[in-house]
């Protein structure tokens, strides 16, 4: 019963990891696309 318990504690903790990921590659391609234009510019 406790590993039961465990396993959506543990879903909940890793989406919300997921997340905080995409929202750290989407500050990485920004900054990666202005770097871009700012070469072309």
């Amino acid at each position: 019963k406790l590993e039961k318990r465990q396993e959506p504690i543990q879903a909940n903790e890793s989406s919300s990891e997921d997340k905080i990921e995409l929202k750290a590659v989407a500050e990485v391609y920004n900054n990666f696309m202005n770097a871009l234009e700012a070469m072309f510019i």
